[in-house]
């Protein structure tokens, strides 16, 4: 059960969520004083909210994955469509709930996002323009996200409710917005590319090398803009797990 869990939320596309989240908030703190717990709950916060959109995606698919993709998990009878819609609610959920540990105004970049991945799961990915935006926006309000982070801690003994609106948001400088508008362009991109993955495996291994293309382009906004160590950190904590858990598991 627990391997199919793994197989459902794919384990190993959530590394680029994680990566998204470390690049934003080093991008605003510049390495300085970071706060461990609020990148690992901002983090965490991610990885759930992206395992709970590709689990609902797929139960959103059932009917036609059962012609088109009979391997896949709730055609083979492995999952239930009950079970998966079930894991993505607790992982959208959960997710949405760690992020009001900040503030307001994260929780509503949360909340968007959120909202964003319904929407795309059951309505915009029907037509290739829009269900190309909305997962570009989705990765772009994952990127903001990470950048909201710095401005906010949890070492207060409160919720974040208690925290200004938008506090976080404000030390976003215009001119790091260039980081969520490139994640958002390049995963654009690649989703009007993996349309056509299922009936070439050409492009399907394309879509896959361009996965962790995501955490190369979050290494090279980290290399352009601090220290060698920040990018180093995230090909090795981030990447390389993984490349190495994308050989177990599948994840397009």
């Amino acid at each position: 059960m627990i391997i199919n869990l793994l197989r459902l939320i794919r384990i190993p596309n959530s590394f680029s969520a994680v990566s998204n989240i470390w690049t934003g908030y080093i991008l605003i703190s510049a390495g300085a004083s970071l706060d461990w717990l609020t990148v690992s709950l901002g983090a965490l916060a991610s990885a759930l909210i992206y395992s709970g959109g590709v689990a609902l995606n797929d139960y959103a698919d059932r009917q036609s994955d059962a012609q088109e993709h009979p391997g896949r998990l709730i055609p083979q009878g492995k999952i239930s469509p009950h079970n998966a819609l079930a894991i993505s609610f607790v992982c959208l959920l959960s997710g949405l709930l760690i992020s009001l540990y900040f503030n307001i105004g994260i929780s509503l970049i949360a909340l968007t996002l959120c909202l964003t991945v319904v929407a795309y799961d059951f309505i915009l990915k029907r037509h290739w323009l829009f269900g190309g935006l909305g997962m570009g926006i989705c990765r772009g309000l994952n990127c903001l996200f990470g950048l909201s982070l710095a401005g906010a801690t949890v070492s207060s003994p409160h919720w974040g409710l208690n925290q200004p609106i938008f506090d976080g948001l404000g030390a976003i400088k215009p001119s790091l917005l260039t980081y969520p508008l490139t994640m958002a362009v390049y995963i654009f991109a690649l989703t009007l590319l993996a349309r056509s993955e299922t009936k070439n495996p050409l492009i399907e291994k394309i879509v896959k090398a361009g996965l962790f293309g995501i955490i190369i382009i979050d290494a090279l906004f980290l290399y352009i803009c601090g220290p060698f160590w920040w990018p180093m950190a995230v090909l090795l904590c981030l990447l390389i797990p993984m490349y190495l858990l994308g050989k177990i598991f599948r994840m397009t």
